[in-house]
């Protein structure tokens, strides 16, 4: 498995586009299906996709555990066992694939009747529409199976040559039903089809990457038993992170007003926008750090320490001229009222941000080395401490408190994982000279505090843009003078002559 600098930098930014094009795509098409489906249309194909997320749970965490070993396997160099991994991953997922769309099959009277607030009149086009959601799970199962097999080949390309098209599908083909004047079970039956089309794309792209695979089909009770006690970890902390994630706003809307929780759901949803960055990077490193815990563990506490510091190198400027515009940037983007309302939750939504970016370099290595227990059970530790800490900061100080309990849970979470990196010893102290992560700190923690005085002092814009502009040029000098070693220097030297002369061959 090639894992150098230039296929990590590679496969982040392929990572990225996977996420940022349907992204975009969403943006655009989303206003237009809204017009054309109605509000209580669209309120039920979006509570489609939110439904039929939470049922992927039922998956166990088998993709993810698929990435893991068949990247293991590679680091011991052993091919017959990647067969029997493939082979017994995809079974497994077909198994709970039906089982799965048999439950959310049988249940959908019940949640259509009893749960949801549908109109009478969109009960029957619900409950079909909701049958027909259930035959995609064993697809979206089997799909995530043998996406996970290109991952721990570090074939990200080819997973995001598919990625794009089927996230961007669940946006264009219901504006297509639209048009063509289809009922919400009609556009249900176009993305069943998209669903398919994508599992046999995952499919003939693995038969035709993968040496080996071909009519050799060996799943194995061990083999399963492995998986399941991996993935059953994830699913524990699948299940609990919603609650962690969204629980603030419940109580927003309990104990403040309905209108509060637009003042704080707006901020949060920007914000958090920025975590595509380093998900999109630890996404690459997962299946590294699974290939290195068998092949080469140094290596693999250099790459961890080296992950670190792009994490902040990239997400930390961002985040920090957020905190010091961010009064201007909400006022730009939804008035003058919410600046005023949601300006220092902004802020402190960045800050947690921050360190929740942070926290998924440790969070994808204690799974890449078996022990994806060890978050499970700090969120379920977490879980009673988070409640209880949203509810009395919400009653004391209102939006900025709900702001500053999620920002101290994933900030705790950093923390927890980090140490127990330390403890595990993948990360000595050493490697935080020759990485230069003493340095980032360092002036880290400078221009943080510089941050704070600034907004603390003055409120003025000019005065702002001006330290902005003057942040960035620093900034850049010092990570260019102290931060990059000589390897990474010559790296993006090459990165960007490649980059301006495909420019020039374009222009």
């Amino acid at each position: 498995m090639d894992i150098s600098d230039r296929v990590i930098v590679r496969n982040t930014f392929i990572n990225l586009g996977g996420k940022v094009i349907p992204l975009g795509i969403g943006i655009l098409t989303i206003p237009l299906i809204l017009r054309g489906l109605g509000t209580e249309r669209f309120g039920l194909l979006s509570l489609s996709w939110v439904v039929l997320g939470y049922f992927t749970i039922f998956d166990l965490g088998l993709g993810r555990a698929t990435t893991k070993f068949v990247a293991q396997a590679l680091g011991r160099n052993e091919k017959m066992e990647i067969v029997s991994l493939i082979s017994s991953a995809a079974s497994s997922q077909m198994i709970f694939g039906i089982i799965g769309a048999i439950i959310f099959y049988f249940i959908t009277p019940f949640l259509v009747n009893g749960i949801f607030n549908i109109p009478v009149n969109l009960v029957h086009e619900a409950s079909k529409s909701f049958h027909i959601l259930a035959f995609s799970i064993p697809i979206i199962f089997i799909s995530s199976s043998f996406a996970g097999v290109l991952e721990a080949y570090q074939r990200f390309d080819l997973v995001n040559l598919i990625i794009i098209p089927s996230i961007s599908l669940n946006f264009l083909l219901p504006l297509v039903g639209v048009w063509a004047g289809l009922d919400l079970a009609g556009i249900m039956v176009l993305l069943f089809c998209s669903k398919l089309m994508v599992l046999l794309a995952y499919l003939a792209l693995s038969l035709k990457n993968i040496s080996g695979l071909k009519g050799r089909v060996k799943p194995s009770k061990e083999t399963f038993r492995k998986l399941i006690a991996f993935g059953g970890w994830i699913t524990v902390s699948n299940a609990v992170s919603p609650i962690l994630v969204y629980i603030d706003r419940f109580f927003i809307g309990a104990l403040l007003t309905l209108s509060a929780v637009s003042y704080y759901t707006a901020p949060s949803e920007i914000v958090t926008r920025l975590l595509i960055i380093p998900t999109s990077l630890v996404a690459t490193l997962f299946p590294a750090f699974s290939f290195l815990s068998e092949a080469n563990r140094e290596h693999l506490k250099f790459l961890y320490a080296r992950a670190i510091k792009y994490v902040i190198l990239g997400v930390g400027p961002i985040v920090m001229l957020i905190i010091v515009f961010a009064s201007q940037l909400l006022n730009l983007w939804l008035g003058p009222e919410f600046a005023s309302k949601s300006s220092r939750v902004l802020q402190i939504l960045a800050l947690g941000v921050f360190f929740n970016s942070l926290a998924r370099v440790p969070f994808s290595l204690l799974q890449a080395l078996g022990r994806p227990e060890i978050m499970a059970k700090l969120h379920l530790i977490e879980l009673p401490v988070h409640l209880a800490l949203v509810w009395f900061l919400v009653s004391k100080f209102g939006l900025a408190g709900a702001a500053a309990a999620w920002a101290f849970r994933v900030t705790l979470d950093a923390v927890l994982l980090f140490g127990a990196s330390i403890i595990l010893k993948i990360f000595p102290g050493n490697l935080m000279i020759k990485t230069a992560l003493i340095q980032i700190i360092f002036m880290s923690s400078l221009l943080l505090v510089t941050f704070f005085m600034i907004i603390t002092l003055s409120d003025d814009w000019i005065l702002k843009t001006i330290y902005g502009l003057f942040l960035v040029i620093a900034v850049s000098w010092i990570i260019w003078r102290y931060i990059l070693d000589t390897n990474e220097k010559k790296f993006f030297r090459i990165t960007f002559k490649n980059l301006m002369s495909k420019c020039k061959r374009i222009i």
